[in-house]
C-alpha cells in the first residue's frame, strides 16, 4: 500500500471533526443506532470498505508518519474555533485525536485525480461519539449554513459552511445522513479558496460509519460517493 496523501490527512481530519459532532448517540429523530434490519454488532472493521467496493483508480493508503501531528494541529483549532450562530458549535472538549486516528479505518486515494475516500468507525465507547444526530444538529437545519473563525498559524481564518443534504442509496441501513458540504474560507493575505466535500453518517449499534469523498484539485466525483456508501451499508446490514 502506498502512504496517504496530503488530501488523505485532511479528510481524516475532517471525518474526525464529523466524529466529534454531537455528544451522544440518539435513538431518535434519525439518529437510531440500527434499525431492526440491520445485522447484529460485528468486529469495527467489518464494517470498513475493502479495495473492491471502491472504483479503479483508487488504491489504499497508510498513513505518514507525522499524521497524528498533522491532524491534532487541525483538531486544536476546531476546538478553538467560534461557530456563528453559537447554536451550531458543539462541544468538542472531550474529544481526542489520537482516539480518532486509531479508530478503525480505511483510506482510499486517487492520484490521478487528488480525490480521497475514508472510511471510519466512530463508537461511543471510544470516545469519538460520532452519531446521526450530531452532524444533523451542527451542520444541518438551521446550522445549514455557518461561520466558523478561527487561528491557524497566527492569522486569523474566517470560513462559511453551507450544507445540502443528499438522498443516498443505503440498503438495509434506516436513519443514514448524507450532505455535500462547501467551506468557503478566507485567509489574510491570499484569496478565497473553495472547497467540496461530500460525507455520510450510517448508524451501527454504539455508534456509526463515516463515509467522506474530497478532492483538493477539483469538485468530488458524486457518483464515486454514492457507490461507496451504498457498499458501506451493504457491509453494515450484511
Amino acid at each position: 500500500m502506498k502512504r496517504v496523501t496530503l488530501s488523505g490527512v485532511i479528510a481524516l481530519s475532517v471525518v474526525a471533526a464529523a466524529c466529534s459532532s454531537g455528544t451522544t448517540t440518539s435513538t431518535t429523530q434519525g439518529g437510531a443506532v440500527a434499525s431492526s434490519s440491520q445485522a447484529p454488532s460485528k468486529p469495527l472493521s467489518a464494517y470498513l470498505v475493502q479495495q473492491s467496493d471502491v472504483p479503479s483508480g483508487y488504491e489504499q493508503q497508510q498513513l505518514p508518519p507525522g499524521a497524528a501531528d498533522a491532524v491534532g494541529s487541525i483538531t486544536a483549532a476546531t476546538k478553538d474555533a467560534k461557530v456563528t450562530p453559537a447554536s451550531c458549535q458543539p462541544d468538542l472538549s472531550g474529544f481526542d485525536a489520537q482516539q480518532a486516528l486509531s479508530a478503525p479505518k480505511a483510506i482510499f486515494a486517487n492520484g490521478a485525480t487528488g480525490a480521497a475516500i475514508v472510511t471510519a468507525v466512530s463508537t461511543k465507547s471510544s470516545g469519538t461519539n460520532g452519531s446521526v444526530e450530531g452532524f444533523r444538529r451542527y451542520n444541518l437545519g438551521d446550522c445549514a449554513t455557518h461561520q466558523i473563525t478561527t487561528s491557524v498559524g497566527g492569522s486569523t481564518v474566517t470560513a462559511t459552511q453551507k450544507a445540502m443534504q443528499l438522498t443516498v442509496d443505503t440498503p438495509g441501513v434506516s436513519g443514514a445522513v448524507a450532505a455535500r458540504l462547501e467551506t468557503v474560507a478566507q485567509i489574510p493575505g491570499s484569496s478565497e479558496r473553495t472547497t467540496e466535500q461530500l460525507v455520510a453518517i450510517l448508524p451501527i449499534p454504539d455508534g456509526a460509519v463515516l463515509v467522506s469523498l474530497n478532492n483538493l484539485a477539483g469538485q468530488p466525483d458524486e457518483s464515486v460517493f454514492r457507490q461507496v456508501v451504498t457498499a458501506a451499508a451493504k457491509k453494515i446490514s450484511g
